[in-house]
């Protein structure tokens, strides 16, 4: 069997298991997919993913919460059952760990998907064996093998049918990620949008972009050539948040192309999945 325990945010652990389902259909292996909620991404595995995904190999999901709980008030019984409900997801994930690590005679945890890979050799030399890694181990995914749940398909469908042919994704990152707040500016991606538009007026652009103010002052500027979704949540540490992140993936793998964010995992993998060229 091959355990894998996806981690960082979604269109990291997405990558991640793909490389992980290449591998056990290649060797013919179980895959058990530890899916631990956190903070970077604070959904379970069901609510994104159709059932059907990786229906031609053994597939096992076990999930888990291991976000951090705010103790904030409320009396001895209200902090009592915080405290418990915390001590039990990480007892729960602990022994869950800890049961698949002693049954695994290979290991490896990857701190640098950069510049670090596994060889699939490792796979094939143990029967048995336990990968932690974000962004893919050994470069084997393809990300035709997602598959969205379908409300969730349907959603980005009706946002994007009217401006199919005539839309350009535009991904903005900021909050958590300063190498993209230092290299893509706003002023960068306004720039282009004028530009686009002196050639051809008719453009829309769907924008995504995890800081509201960005995504308001480009509506300010170019009115209805900016789309977007109107209820979406921002944050990943909720699972409104990260529903609205998906559709975003989605609909930015619709466009023409797409605009992105230096370094953006986000970015990249909107364009591998929509097979479009992404321009940082």
């Amino acid at each position: 069997m091959l355990i894998i325990i996806p981690r960082s945010g979604l269109a990291s652990r997405i990558i991640t298991i793909c490389d992980a389902y290449e591998l056990a259909k290649k060797f013919k292996r179980k895959l058990i997919i530890l899916w631990v909620m956190s903070s970077d991404c604070n959904i379970g595995y069901h609510y994104v993913f159709a059932k059907e995904q990786f229906a031609d190999i053994c597939v096992k999901v076990i999930e888990f919460k291991r976000f951090s709980y705010h103790l904030r008030g409320g009396g001895v019984t209200k902090i009592g059952k915080e405290v418990s409900i915390r001590l039990w997801c990480y007892l729960s994930y602990s022994l869950t760990y800890f049961y698949y690590k002693f049954r695994s005679k290979g290991h490896h945890k990857i701190h640098d998907n950069n510049n670090y890979r596994i060889d699939s050799s490792f796979i094939r030399d143990n029967e048995s064996c336990m990968i932690k890694a974000f962004c893919g181990f050994c470069g084997e995914y393809d990300l035709k093998n997602v598959s969205f749940r379908d409300d969730l398909i349907h959603k980005a469908n009706e946002i994007m049918n009217p401006y199919q042919g005539k839309c350009i994704g535009v991904h903005i990152r900021r909050t958590d990620h300063l190498p993209a707040k230092s290299n893509s500016l706003t002023s960068d991606f306004e720039e282009k949008i004028s530009s686009l538009l002196a050639n051809d007026e008719e453009l829309f652009f769907y924008v995504a972009a995890d800081d509201i103010i960005e995504l308001r002052n480009l509506q300010n500027e170019y009115g209805e050539r900016i789309v977007c979704q109107t209820d979406a949540v921002q944050g990943r540490d909720s699972e409104a948040g990260m529903i609205s992140a998906v559709i975003d993936i989605i609909c930015l793998s619709m466009t023409n192309y797409i605009i992105g964010s230096y370094q953006s995992v986000f970015s990249k993998f909107a364009a591998t999945l929509g097979n479009i060229e992404l321009i940082i």
